[in-house]
């Protein structure tokens, strides 16, 4: 950080701030105890006075490019001149005149001690904010002063597909961290937060946003300064956790918009990790089939199919997808899936005796996302007699007959993900062929 003049400066506030506070303090007691004397006395008020100034100046210079709430700020500034002149008064009247003890200049004193436990009380909430102390004490304590326990945010019950990012996520948190300071009231750096306008007017440094661009957003770089430097945002309370930075940065990297739905907005795995900590909502990427619902689902097409010899299974009871399994080891003619190719979701024709056809009316199935076909006597004929399906995640074709050929033609398939070659005669040529061609395909070989 380059050498700032007020910066280094204002950081003294704090030494200087406590000498004329301790100095006043014990210069009061001795008065009440009649243990010092007129020099002693005068003397005291003298540095009660000088270090008062001290205070006063490194204070203003702490101020400087500061964003601490302006009501607040204004009446500890004049709280703590009114201390210096009162000290001055009163060295004044001790060091030249013999008044010093008139019952009068106990009023001043009475009024310099009222006047400084304020203006030191207006101080602390200005460093540390209006609940430092409460915010940390028992539960008890807590509840006699009236203290509101911010509640965890739970938008579980809102359809993440209605979440818009800047009301549901981002606003929250800039509630929480920032308007504070930065309302219509209390207009710190003249920055009101409290509605998009506002926050997009900016305040005395300019604008606060750039969209689509974090890093050159004068909010997102003051929430990630160093909280010993004297521009770090928030300057009293709880400092925005990594979490809610990564959100805020989320969403100015992704424009900065105000009403786009958050379900729209690409999201890294710590965006969906801090939505999921801070507001128990889930965005983790869903598959496909359940997002979707598939065609309605006939009821007698699906009694027929079943008399052939199937087990069907309706897998939600809402989005009309099926999984479909052999109720012995025989299939009965060639399988055709009618009216239901769309809604077969899994078919499982393991141990089974499949006759040639079969194979091709597989291709039908333009939904099927898993298809087990182990343990049969499927060779990569066969297998080359089904279409590259669109959705087909999964293919087990453990103790079969086929070959590389299979692999080969297992490339087409879009959505492929993983294949299953135990005990086949696949070899390793084959697999590292795939591999190069289609990094994303695992193949399960195990040992042969």
């Amino acid at each position: 950080m380059e050498f700032d003049f007020s910066i280094f400066v204002g950081r003294f506030h704090p030494l200087f701030v406590h000498l004329p506070i301790g100095i006043i303090i014990v210069t009061l007691v001795l008065e009440v105890i009649g243990k010092a004397g007129k020099n002693t006395l005068a003397w005291l008020w003298f540095f009660s006075f000088a270090t008062a100034l001290f205070s006063i100046f490194t204070g203003w210079q702490l101020t400087q490019g500061s964003s601490y709430p302006q009501d607040s700020l204004f009446w500890h500034k004049w709280l703590g001149i009114t201390v210096a002149a009162i000290s001055a008064v009163l060295w004044l009247l001790t060091a030249f005149t013999e008044n010093y003890k008139h019952n009068a200049t106990w009023i001043l004193k009475g009024a310099l001690a009222i006047i400084l436990s304020i203006g030191g009380h207006i101080g602390g909430q200005l460093t540390h904010g209006n609940d430092y102390l409460v915010e940390a004490a028992p539960g008890f304590i807590k509840n006699l002063a009236g203290y509101d326990v911010p509640k965890p945010l739970d938008l579980s019950n809102i359809q993440s597909d209605s979440i818009v990012a800047y009301q549901h996520l981002i606003y929250p948190v800039l509630e929480q961290k920032c308007v504070q300071c930065h309302n219509q009231k209390s207009a710190s750096g003249n920055l009101d937060m409290t509605t998009p306008q506002s926050l997009m007017e900016g305040g005395d440094g300019g604008e606060v946003i750039a969209a689509g661009d974090a890093s050159d957003s004068e909010l997102f770089r003051r929430v990630t300064l160093s909280q010993n430097n004297i521009k770090f945002m928030p300057t009293k309370g709880v400092p925005m956790t990594y979490y809610e930075m990564e959100l805020l940065k989320w969403w100015l990297n992704s424009g900065a918009d105000f009403e786009a739905k958050a379900s729209t907005l690409e999201m890294s795995t710590d965006v969906i990790k801090g939505i999921q900590k801070k507001y128990n909502v889930d965005f983790s990427p869903r598959p496909w089939y359940e997002k979707e619902q598939g065609p309605k689902l006939d009821t007698s097409a699906i009694e027929a199919f079943a008399k052939s010899g199937f087990k069907v299974t309706d897998l939600s009871g809402s989005d009309n997808f099926l999984e479909i399994g052999l109720v012995g080891n025989e299939v009965n003619g060639s399988v055709d899936f009618g009216n239901i190719s769309e809604n077969v979701l899994i078919l499982d024709l393991k141990n089974s005796n499949l006759e040639d056809e079969t194979y091709s009316k597989i291709s039908s199935l333009k939904n099927l996302i898993r298809l087990q076909l182990n343990n049969t006597d499927t060779d990569s004929d066969d297998v080359l007699k089904i279409d590259a399906l669109p959705r087909l995640e999964s293919i087990n074709l453990y103790g079969t007959q086929i070959d590389d050929r299979a692999l080969e033609h297992l490339a087409n398939f879009p959505s492929l993900k993983r294949v299953y070659t135990w005990q086949t005669n696949v070899t390793p040529g084959g697999i590292a062929q795939l591999a190069s061609k289609r990094p994303d395909i695992i193949v399960e070989n195990g040992i042969n």
